[in-house]
C-alpha cells in the first residue's frame, strides 16, 4: 500500500485530499480542496493561489488515475464544487463527468446528515447516477467505511462524517477526516481498529465560537491517540491557527514517552509546515514593505 498525501492545511491548503494505491487499485479519498476567500480580511496571496494552481493540476492527474473515488462527506473542501471557482481553477476538468466511469463510495444523503449537507449529496447523487454507492459501515475487501461519526463534538450541526479503513498486507491505515478528536467514543472507536497510521482532522481552535470545553478535550483525547497508536498525523481545521502548536505540546509529549510519534502532514512527509491562509498578513505586509 502507497498513501500520498496530496494536500493538506499543513501542505497549503484546506484539503483533506489522499491517495492510497493498493496493489490492485487505487482510491482518491475527499478530492477537493478550498481556497477561502477572506481571511483577516485578506484576499489570498499569490503564493497561495500558486500553490491552489499548482494542486490543481496534481488532483487532475489523480483523478484520472484513480479507479475509486470516496467522499467523507459534503463540504467542498472534501467534494468538487459544482460551480467554478477561479481561486480553484476547478474548469481544468469537469470531475463529476469523469467519476461517471469509475466506482464512487460516498457517505449516504439518507441518514445521519445535516440540511445542507442532504442537499448536496441529492445533488452528487444526480450527477453521478449508477456510479455512486452509499457505503455507511459497509465493507468493499481491502477498504472498510464506519459507521457515521460526529463531524466534531457529539450533536453538532456540522453533521457526521465516514471514516475510511484501508488494509493490505498487515498494514492499516485509517483516513478519519473531520472527526476532530472531540467527541470520545469515536476516538475511542479508531483506537480500538489498531491503525499502524492514522490521518485525523484536528480540532477548530482558530474559531471564536467553539467551546474552549471542546478544544480541551480534543486536546486530551489526542493525547490518549498519541498513547495508544504508532504514528499519528493531525491537520486540516487545527492548523488553520497560528497556535496550532500550543495544542500538540501534550499529545507529543505523551507520544514520545511511549514510543510513538504524532505530527502534521507536512512534518510527516519530512517537510516544512507551509501556511499560506494562516499567514496572510505576514505575506501581504512583506510584499508592501
Amino acid at each position: 500500500m502507497e498513501i500520498k498525501f496530496l494536500m493538506t492545511e499543513s501542505l497549503g491548503l484546506r484539503s483533506t485530499a489522499c491517495v492510497v494505491k493498493f496493489s490492485d487499485f487505487q482510491l482518491f479519498i475527499d478530492p477537493s480542496f478550498s481556497v477561502t476567500p477572506k481571511r483577516f480580511d485578506l484576499p489570498p496571496h499569490n503564493l497561495e493561489i500558486a500553490k491552489a494552481q499548482e494542486t490543481r493540476k496534481t488532483f487532475d492527474e489523480e483523478i484520472l488515475k484513480s479507479d475509486v473515488i470516496s467522499f467523507s462527506h459534503y463540504h467542498f473542501d472534501h467534494i468538487p464544487r459544482f460551480e467554478f471557482n477561479p481561486l480553484e481553477f476547478n474548469d481544468t476538468l469537469d470531475y463529476y463527468e469523469i467519476m461517471k466511469d469509475k466506482t464512487v463510495w460516498a457517505k449516504s444523503p439518507d441518514v445521519k446528515i445535516n440540511y445542507y449537507q442532504k442537499l448536496r449529496a441529492e445533488e452528487v447523487f444526480r450527477k453521478l447516477g449508477k456510479a455512486i454507492h452509499k457505503v455507511d459501515g459497509k465493507e468493499f475487501g481491502k477498504v472498510r467505511f464506519s459507521k457515521p461519526i460526529f463531524h466534531g463534538e457529539e450533536n453538532t450541526r456540522q453533521g457526521w462524517i465516514l471514516c475510511a479503513i484501508c488494509e493490505e498486507d498487515g498494514f492499516k491505515f485509517i483516513h478519519a477526516s473531520d472527526c476532530q478528536a472531540i467527541y470520545k467514543p469515536s476516538v475511542e472507536m479508531l483506537i480500538a481498529e489498531k491503525p499502524d497510521l492514522l490521518w485525523i482532522g484536528g480540532p477548530p481552535a482558530y474559531l471564536g465560537q467553539v467551546s474552549r470545553k471542546f478544544i480541551t478535550q480534543a486536546v486530551q483525547n489526542l493525547s490518549l491517540l498519541a498513547e495508544k497508536l504508532p504514528q499519528v498525523i493531525v491537520d486540516h481545521h487545527l492548523l488553520r491557527g497560528g497556535d496550532f502548536q500550543d495544542y500538540l505540546k501534550v499529545p507529543k509529549e505523551t507520544a514520545r514517552r511511549n514510543g510513538n510519534k504524532i505530527c502534521t502532514t507536512a512534518e510527516f512527509l519530512g517537510k516544512e509546515n507551509n501556511f499560506f491562509e494562516t499567514e496572510r498578513p505576514k505575506l501581504w505586509n512583506q510584499k508592501t514593505n
